[in-house]
């Protein structure tokens, strides 16, 4: 079992200041020769997943996601193609099939409490699956508030979440737990 582990959302401690930009970054300076992996667009909120119809509404997690973990993949040699739609599981060559499971990010920013995402995969190679995993990260929004909106909180989970299944994408394992497990 193969787990992943970072400290924070953005595996940075308190007191340091946030990154400039928290949006993904598409550009790759070579291409990856890495094995190809499919993975949708838009992510989905699993049918359980209690997310607050105003996270849904007002952040942007479902299409962050998949654009993180595009460019954490491409960092370890991985091509991660974004696919319109669902994904086939049955489909010739690697798919990666995400959803989220819950997220926790009432509005208030860093004074209404901790927000976490918690998010569940599998990945298949030509219809059989080859791995799986659940992940999770936690942000409080920073030392003094320093990650005020709630999208911003979660976005920094987000992007941590990415950089875990992009490494866990390197040895995938069955059921392993990534992130702050």
């Amino acid at each position: 079992m193969l787990i992943v582990m970072m400290s924070g959302c953005g595996g940075t401690t308190g007191g340091t200041k946030p990154e400039a930009s928290t949006k993904p970054q598409t550009a790759v300076t070579s291409a990856p020769s890495g094995p190809a992996v499919s993975v949708a667009k838009r992510i989905n909120y699993g049918k359980h997943s209690n997310v607050p119809d105003k996270v849904k509404a007002e952040c942007t997690l479902d299409t962050q996601l998949p654009a993180y973990i595009k460019t954490f993949a491409g960092e370890s040699d991985i091509a991660v193609k974004l696919k319109d739609g669902a994904v086939n599981k049955k489909a010739k060559g690697r798919v990666l099939n995400v959803e989220f499971s819950n997220v926790v990010g009432s509005g208030g920013g860093a004074w209404s409490g901790a927000k976490f995402v918690a998010v569940k995969g599998e990945l298949f190679e030509n219809g059989k699956k080859i791995g799986s995993f659940n992940g999770r990260r936690t942000s409080g929004g920073g030392f003094f508030g320093a990650y005020k909106g709630t999208c911003k909180i979660l976005d920094r989970c987000v992007k941590a979440l990415g950089k875990d299944i992009a490494l866990w994408m390197i040895d995938p394992s069955m059921d392993a737990m990534i992130g702050e497990f």
